[in-house]
C-alpha cells in the first residue's frame, strides 16, 4: 500500500466514477499502475532504466519467448487499461505520468505469444518452437473455472485475499458503479 500518496494525486485529477468507467476498478494503491507511479516518484533511476512493466506470468513468457506481452485480465489489474477500448488508456497514463512505451503489447488470453526459444529450451527441457499461450490472471481464470460465465452468476474467492466476481453484461449500470466505487 506504499502508493497511497500517488493514489491521492490521481484522485485530484480524476473522479472515482470516471476512473471506474475506464478501468472497472476503484482507486487503490494496490494496483500496478499506482505502484509504477511510486517507483517513478521514489526510485527515478529504476523507472528510467525500466523497459517494460510486466506481471509475473508475463515475465515468464518473456523468458520463454523473448516477447513483451500481457493480456487483458492482467492489463486490467494495472489500472492503466481502458476496458471499453481494450487498449492502454492515454488519459490514465498521462495522469500518472507513465510512459506508454513502458507498457507491453496487449493480447487476448488465448493468443499465442510466441514460441519457446532455443535458449529457453536448453534451460527448461521444453521443445524448441513450442507455442506459448498468453493465459490469464488467476482471479479471472478461477472465476471461469467455477462456472462464473453467465449473467448473474457469482464466484467467491477466499485465500490470500478475498473477493467476489459477478458476471454481468452491464458493468457500468449505476447500481454496480456505485457499489464498486464505494458510494453505497
Amino acid at each position: 500500500m506504499r502508493a497511497t500518496k500517488q493514489t491521492q494525486q490521481i484522485a485530484k485529477q480524476i473522479s472515482p466514477q470516471r476512473f471506474y468507467e475506464i478501468t472497472g476498478h476503484r482507486l487503490s494503491p494496490s494496483y500496478g499502475g499506482q505502484k509504477l507511479m511510486w517507483i517513478k516518484d521514489n526510485e527515478p533511476h529504476i523507472y528510467a532504466k525500466t523497459y517494460k512493466m510486466l506481471n509475473a506470468k508475463d515475465f515468464i513468457i518473456l523468458k520463454l519467448t523473448n516477447q513483451f506481452v500481457t493480456e487483458y485480465s492482467d492489463a486490467s489489474s494495472t489500472c492503466l487499461m481502458d476496458l471499453n477500448k481494450l487498449c492502454w488508456s492515454d488519459e490514465l497514463l498521462n495522469i500518472m505520468g507513465i510512459d506508454k512505451q513502458k507498457m507491453p503489447k496487449l493480447l487476448k488470453s488465448t493468443d499465442i505469444t510466441g514460441y519457446i526459444t532455443n535458449t529457453a529450451s536448453e534451460l527448461t527441457g521444453l521443445c524448441p518452437n513450442t507455442p506459448v499461450v498468453c493465459g490469464g490472471g488467476d482471479g479471472v481464470c478461477a472465476a471461469v473455472g467455477t462456472g462464473c460465465i453467465k449473467e448473474g452468476i457469482a464466484h467467491s474467492s477466499i485465500g490470500t485475499s478475498s473477493w467476489i466476481s459477478i458476471t454481468t453484461k452491464n458493468l457500468f449500470s449505476p447500481k454496480i458503479k456505485a457499489l464498486l466505487i464505494g458510494l453505497i
